[in-house]
């Protein structure tokens, strides 16, 4: 809604005569909206309130020495528009300015302001006049065109104008059930810390007990510490003897899901007695205490955050051990500084091996069974060590390398074994992008890519290099489980980066808005695609293009082929909106495709989300139990990025073929399948509402070669239909299943 206007005048850059279409995107209004982020070098204030266009704020600006205001999003959130909009005002400053559009940090068009007009003033600048060719940009830049010094200037209410743009044409799909063959491993549909009730619903084929309070799990005074997610404190969570470990067990076993459980490998919690890592008493005042989020607890002034408060009355430099000048400086924070020189043992004790490690997985064997019968089968070595020195900095300062966390890795891992030889151990746990690379000593040294300590382990990425170890250190002769692997899984951890794209920052005005939702359903391609050049900070380094699973792929198959993939943590959305329902099952089918071959959400979707449904979609999608399993096999859409499309062939003939509308407007969609198929086709449909039957389409005579359908606009369409004998004979052909001709006749 545009407000009242001041006295102004306006002014038009366009080439043509005819107004342009009124479809628009706003940049700035009072804030900078729709996933538009402020990446200026220049003073500015985009919160003023003195000057403005519009009240109440305006954004003001110092054009000086070549400076600039410079707003970035996505590139597919801003495609298709063709002109930005602006209220300018120079105030007599007759400031020399000029507007660049950016792509991929570099410019591709500009268009001179010079002077800025001396009152607001609203501009509209076409592609025409900048210059601009490009479908889409990355960044509006307004940047002063002069190496001195010049008054301040204003801008207001910025917004992108689209132009009339044709409706969006059919897609075709075309799927062979010969090709691209894949068995999809049900593990993929597992999930962190699903309780009782979720598991009930057996959609989760595994659930891990993970996450950093497990990473200090002591089972014999059941109790964790919570590191700096909750003032690293020891917080009880049972009566002792594996308590709170053993109540995760039963329902995940009883429920049919395999227990993955994170052991520890460097300091365990030494007590049930609720301690903190920075004791305030102990080590002086600090900027926040439990006090500040818990006032109700007993002693919370006592839990310190662990960064030294210098402006207390009370502050003492020597015991608070912060004033010393080689302290970290916390960032973002001038003057303050991380407590150091604190002692581990306020909390924490090394790992006994055998007491932590070994006495535990005997515990879960005697009450559960072995991991080749009925007990737990899955074992994660820790929880993201590569960030000890950040999560764990009150046990562990320094930063971990390769050497470290392997050889505790390895101790611990030859530990479980020896004691449950059918155990399979998952490692590294890594966190991120940064520790896809290299090590944490290489990350606190400035390069969280390459750096000194992957150089001396041959150059070699962190997960690569642990595999090579592992496959080269079978466990010895003499060793219960003698000549296997120490370590059976790679296991990475993965977060869609960007601002709200993950689902996990809690605020529904970054995580929903239309641009995050775009940018979230795109960043799906990090998974797979071999071209996509992520749109977060990983764009910024090198490598910038993610294509996750086949890096884990090709790493696996080069330094240990033995070795499965697993990705134990990651999350593409909230569980209670559209967009990350249709990011989950979009997940789910890419994990299939792919080859992973167990995938466990962080967490459990909520009882009745939409994300539940999700994973309702591939495992009880008609509600009478019917699952989507088999085999991945070819399905390739015309419009990847508009319709995604995934197909799945059973043992007995059947075919499943997902299909996932991510646009904004309905899609027609023709589906050719080689080989044909017969009979009638069958829909369930997700959407805004849930997961629900979408009716049949009538038997295939007319078009034996697929079918057709209208898509809704951001759904997930699951299509069922018999394969044709012409489809299954060409299957047979493929050499995989020749001769297996029982299995299409269950």
């Amino acid at each position: 809604m545009r407000r009242a206007l001041r006295r102004s005048m306006l002014v038009v850059f366009a080439s043509a005569a005819a107004p342009l279409a009124a479809a628009t995107l706003t940049v700035y209004d009072n804030a900078l909206q729709n996933g538009w982020q402020d990446w200026g070098w220049a003073t500015r204030n985009l919160a003023q309130t003195a000057v403005y266009q519009s009240a109440p704020k305006a954004i003001s600006w110092e054009p000086d020495a070549w400076a600039g205001l410079y707003f970035h999003n996505s590139p597919d959130a801003v495609a298709n528009y063709t002109a930005v909009r602006f209220w300018i005002n120079g105030a007599g400053g007759n400031q020399a300015v000029r507007l660049v559009i950016y792509s991929n940090n570099a410019e591709v068009g500009s268009k001179d302001l010079t002077p800025l007009p001396s009152t607001w003033t609203q501009m509209t600048v076409t592609w025409a006049d900048l210059g601009v060719t490009a479908a889409s940009f990355d960044g509006i830049v307004f940047q002063a065109n002069s190496g001195g010094n010049q008054a301040t200037a204003y801008v207001d209410d910025i917004e992108l104008v689209q132009a009339a743009v044709q409706p969006p044409g059919p897609v075709t799909v075309a799927v062979d059930p010969a090709l691209d063959r894949r068995t999809i491993n049900p593990l993929i549909y597992g999930v962190n810390w699903a309780d009782s009730t979720q598991l009930a619903t057996g959609l989760y084929t595994a659930n891990r007990r993970g996450g950093n309070a497990t990473t200090r799990y002591n089972w014999i005074v059941d109790t964790s510490n919570r590191a700096f997610d909750y003032y690293f404190l020891n917080i009880s969570e049972g009566s002792g003897n594996g308590t709170s470990v053993d109540g995760f067990v039963t329902p995940t076993l009883g429920a049919g899901a395999a227990a993955v459980l994170t052991m520890p490998i460097d300091q365990v919690a030494k007590s049930s007695s609720r301690t903190p890592g920075f004791s305030t008493t102990k080590y002086g005042p600090q900027t926040g205490t439990e006090c500040d989020v818990n006032p109700g607890v007993p002693g919370c002034s006592v839990n310190g955050n662990g960064i030294c408060d210098p402006f207390s009355n009370t502050f003492t430099c020597g015991a608070a051990r912060c004033c010393n000048p080689s302290s970290p400086a916390v960032p973002g924070s001038p003057g303050l500084r991380y407590i150091t020189g604190n002692s581990p043992s306020d909390t924490s004790v090394p790992v006994d091996l055998s007491a932590h490690v070994g006495d535990l997985v005997s515990h879960l064997m005697t009450r559960f069974g072995t991991a080749a019968s009925t007990g737990v089968r899955y074992y994660n070595l820790d929880n993201e060590p590569m960030l000890w020195n950040s999560t764990h900095r009150d046990v562990h300062p320094a930063a971990p390398g390769y050497d470290e966390v392997w050889t505790k890795g390895l101790a611990a891992a030859t530990e479980i074994k020896r004691r449950d030889p059918g155990a399979e151990v998952l490692g590294p746990d890594t966190w991120g992008w940064c520790d896809f690379w290299t090590s944490a000593q290489d990350a606190a040294a400035g390069d969280c890519i390459n750096g000194a300590d992957r150089t001396a382990h041959g150059g070699l990425a962190w997960p690569a290099w642990y595999m090579q170890q592992a496959c080269t250190h079978p466990l010895p002769a003499g060793h219960p489980a003698a000549g296997k692997l120490p370590m059976d899984w790679l296991d990475i951890h993965f977060y869609p980066q960007g601002n709200g794209v993950a689902g996990l920052d809690g605020d529904p005005s970054v995580e929903d808005d239309a641009a995050t939702v775009a940018a979230r359903l795109r960043s799906l391609k990090e998974l797979y695609d071999p071209t996509w050049v992520s749109e977060s900070w990983i764009a910024g380094v090198n490598p910038n293009v993610v294509q996750l699973i086949p890096r884990m792929r090709a790493w696996r198959d080069t330094y240990c082929p033995q070795m499965k993939l697993a990705l134990s943590e990651y999350k593409w959305g909230k569980d209670d909106t559209v967009s990350g329902a249709l990011a989950q099952a979009e997940a789910l089918a890419l994990f299939g495709r792919e080859g992973l071959d167990m995938a466990l959400r962080w967490v459990a979707p909520d009882a009745g989300s939409l994300a539940e449904d999700a994973y309702r979609l591939y495992r009880d999608y008609d509600g009478l139990g019917g699952k989507v399993t088999g085999d991945s096999v070819r399905a390739v859409s015309s419009d990847v990025n508009g319709v995604a499309s995934y197909a799945v062939r059973t043992v007995n003939g059947k075919l499943f073929v997902i299909l996932l509308n991510k646009d904004t407007v309905s899609r027609d969609v023709t589906v050719t399948v080689n080989g044909g198929v017969t009979g009638a086709v069958d829909l369930w449909r997700l959407d805004g509402s849930g997961l629900a039957a979408a009716g049949s389409i009538a038997g295939s005579a007319g078009t034996p070669t697929g079918f057709a359908a209208t898509l809704p606009a951001r759904t997930a369409t699951l299509a069922r239909v018999q394969l044709s004998t012409a489809a299954m004979n060409l299957i047979f052909s493929d050499g995989f299943e020749s001769g297996d001709l029982s299995r299409w006749a269950q």
